[in-house]
């Protein structure tokens, strides 16, 4: 369904519909009325017996510039999602990884209750450098760092723990890997992207979350880990990841929620080894 602003019989656009039915900033279009000075105001057309109608739907397909806002609300959500007026492939993905993180049936249409649930997302703008970004993190409720690994299999290494390299980080240093392992204690820079997702999931997706591991642990010897781009976490909104029930339900809303944020290596429970926790990296190439 092709989707226009509704105009007057002559063919103009009315103003009281300049946002195309997706208020996606909370105001509403009585508001935006009342903000016109009164002689502009437009003189209701006594041949219209009601409002013209905003559709309150968006699909895959449709043009203008209510999509340009969706777009707009998923990038600010955290999405690496660009600004093209057009219902696309890309923006249908995105909304379905959306739907999916929020609890939400996943067909890639905006209807009230995905309207709903994209107005009521805080809206929170995640900016700053590497540095700024980590400090963030450290000062952040609901996103918490161990300062133990959970498998300690060269010892505990407090060097390299998620919060050991969140400080260092914070303090404009690189992180440490662990002393054991194929790493071997190797300097890392984390990656703002994988940062800044860690933030996006508890400032605009509300997961509280524990971060196990960053750059630390024993990993595979091509594991991302030590590439400074992927974190785990073994639990989230208080629940342990299991391979089954509310600790399957959240690890599953977790990962879409990762993809949603540009992650492209997400692993969890069902997977090899992943059973007990959520992986979420970004590619190292960009």
């Amino acid at each position: 369904m092709k989707f226009s602003l509704p105009t007057t019989r002559t063919g103009r656009v009315l103003a009281s519909a300049t946002l195309a039915g997706l208020v996606l900033t909370g105001a509403a279009i009585s508001a935006n009325a009342e903000s016109v000075p009164p002689a502009r105001h437009l003189t209701p057309n006594p041949e219209w017996s009601t409002p013209p109608v905003v559709p309150l739907t968006l699909r895959p397909g449709t043009r203008g510039e209510a999509v340009s806002q969706l777009q707009e609300r998923l990038a600010l959500l955290g999405s690496p999602i660009k600004t093209t007026g057009v219902f696309d492939s890309a923006t249908v993905t995105a909304v379905k990884y959306f739907q999916k993180a929020h609890g939400l049936d996943a067909d890639g249409v905006i209807g009230p209750k995905t309207r709903a649930s994209l107005e009521g997302a805080p809206g929170t703008a995640v900016r700053g450098d590497r540095t700024a970004l980590a400090q963030q993190i450290m000062n952040r409720h609901g996103i918490t760092p161990r300062n133990t690994h959970p498998d300690p299999v060269g010892g505990p290494h407090l060097d390299s723990s998620a919060l050991s390299n969140i400080r260092d980080t914070a303090d404009g240093m690189s992180a440490l890997t662990s002393s054991y392992g194929d790493a071997r204690g190797k300097r890392v820079e984390m990656d703002e992207r994988m940062l800044r997702g860690v933030l996006q999931l508890n400032a605009n997706h509300g997961f509280s979350i524990n971060i196990t591991e960053f750059v630390g642990g024993d990993h595979s010897e091509t594991s991302w880990h030590y590439k400074g781009v992927a974190f785990d976490t073994s639990v989230i909104n208080g629940v342990k990841v299991d391979p089954r029930g509310k600790g399957r339900n959240l690890a599953e809303r977790l990962e879409s929620a990762c993809y949603f944020l540009g992650a492209t290596q997400v692993l969890g429970p069902g997977y090899p080894e992943h059973d007990g926790h959520v992986h979420c990296a970004w590619n190292p190439k960009g």
